[in-house]
């Protein structure tokens, strides 16, 4: 140890040494001082602050609306009763009221339709709607007409997953997709063709046919229903005399019709477009054939009254059914406005696409923008529209029986100028004609 360690030490050593001989010579020991710990620094608990609401974002200058329609091609006319006159007349009302109203933004943004022509070819709808979809960038898509097109266009919204309401397609393959659940974004207002098949043979066995002849048109939507009609009713018992396709804008029927009017069958059935039925009808008045029930399956338009009258069309029914008086909310609106604007009178499958915009109103005022929430919206929702009450199991709008649930009409019957709606039972405007009228001489 060091000099200076040891004298430290010695040091320290004394020290103790004295205080332990203090304290055992009996002086007062100091009491030490208590300690005392600082406080604990404390704060008043204060509120907290709720948290900010998001900004709400600001809205677009436009919502844009797209469709691929035929607006040249052989289906231009069809396309035109159907969606064309519908889809603008929406738009001019929805801008004249500040636009359509989408929650996202909690206000009504202008609205800018865009449609490209199809030129009634299938390829090129699938194309114009992956235009739509990829360039675009629409906000919502309304649906091409007719089967085959709306078939073609499904796996691409699906695709894309944009929610589509098809109202005027009937393919029961795309049916079969949407129950096995293979699209969940393609929704069908109109009846498909095994729920139209049903009804037309049951109206047929109802009525007490026992023989009919099958004709239709060699598309995807004439073969659809063909394929269902004419097997139901062998199993029902009917005599099928004759079944046979004609193609796709023929010009003349009648070697056909002298055929089915020589096996003289109780009804005749014919899947036809409209083009179509207004041939079938004509030259069936030519060779002078009157079946005791006539099922001309788009005929069901206000051009086949004008064309031939109030009297001849009388007791011909037709696919798909709606007028002015059947339905309530929004109909009188909805006619008054299409005459008005049009001149004529809307067609019941005008009704169904405009049943269709009045759900896309519904959608957005409701969930807004995100495609997802208006797939499931659309999905579980019961709408009510000019077409009666809408609810989608596994895509379809399908009849139920049910007051309270989607009850679509299903077939029509020209009747004293009027469209009425006569199956099902349920729903009927008016009774069953039957045996229909003879021609007027």
């Amino acid at each position: 140890m060091s000099s200076r360690s040891s004298g430290i030490y010695r040091i320290l050593t004394g020290l103790v040494t004295a205080a332990i001989l203090l304290a055992g010579c009996g002086q007062a020991t100091p009491t030490a001082a208590p300690v005392v710990e600082p406080a604990q620094a404390t704060t008043a608990p204060q509120p907290t602050a709720p948290a900010a609401e998001p900004a709400m974002p600001p809205a677009p200058a436009v919502i844009k609306i797209g469709a691929g329609l035929q607006l040249s091609g052989w289906a231009v006319g069809d396309t035109e009763l159907a969606h064309t006159l519908d889809y603008q007349m929406w738009v001019d009302q929805l801008n004249a009221q500040g636009g359509i109203y989408v929650k996202d933004y909690d206000t009504r943004i202008p609205v800018e339709l865009i449609v490209y022509d199809t030129e009634s070819d299938v390829g090129k709808t699938v194309r114009m709607y992956e235009k739509l979809i990829l360039e675009d960038k629409v906000d919502i898509l309304l649906p091409p007409w007719a089967t085959a097109f709306s078939f073609a266009v499904a796996p691409l919204v699906e695709q894309y997953q944009y929610p589509l309401l098809g109202s005027t397609e009937g393919s029961s393959q795309l049916r079969e997709a949407l129950r096995a659940g293979d699209f969940t974004y393609y929704f069908a207002l109109w009846n498909p063709a095994d729920v139209v098949g049903a009804a037309v043979v049951d109206m047929v066995k109802d009525v007490g046919i026992k023989s009919a002849a099958v004709i239709f048109v060699g598309t995807l939507y004439g073969i659809d229903q063909s394929a269902i009609i004419t097997p139901m009713l062998g199993r029902e018992g009917i005599d099928v005399k004759l079944i046979e396709s004609y193609p796709l804008g023929v010009t003349d029927l009648s070697p056909l019709l002298k055929k089915i009017k020589d096996l003289n069958p109780d009804a005749v059935l014919a899947i036809s477009y409209p083009a179509d039925a207004m041939l079938i009808q004509e030259q069936l008045m030519v060779i002078d054939f009157s079946p005791q029930l006539f099922y001309n399956s788009l005929s069901g338009y206000p051009a086949q009254l004008e064309k031939f009258g109030a009297e001849a069309c009388e007791g011909m029914i037709s696919e798909g059914a709606w007028n002015k008086n059947w339905s309530t909310l929004g109909t009188a609106e909805f006619y008054d406005e299409f005459t008005t604007r049009l001149d004529r009178e809307p067609a019941w499958d005008s009704a169904i696409t405009w049943a269709s915009l009045q759900m896309w109103e519904q959608v957005l005022r409701e969930v807004g923008l995100d495609r997802e929430l208006q797939r499931e919206y659309i999905a579980t929702t019961l709408f009510d529209t000019i077409d009666g009450k809408v609810k989608f199991t596994s895509g379809e709008n399908r009849f139920t029986g049910d007051a309270s649930g989607a009850n679509p009409p299903i077939l029509g019957q020209w009747q004293n100028g009027v469209f009425e709606v006569v199956w099902p039972k349920e729903v009927q405007s008016a009774p069953l004609v039957f045996p229909k009228p003879a021609w007027p001489k």
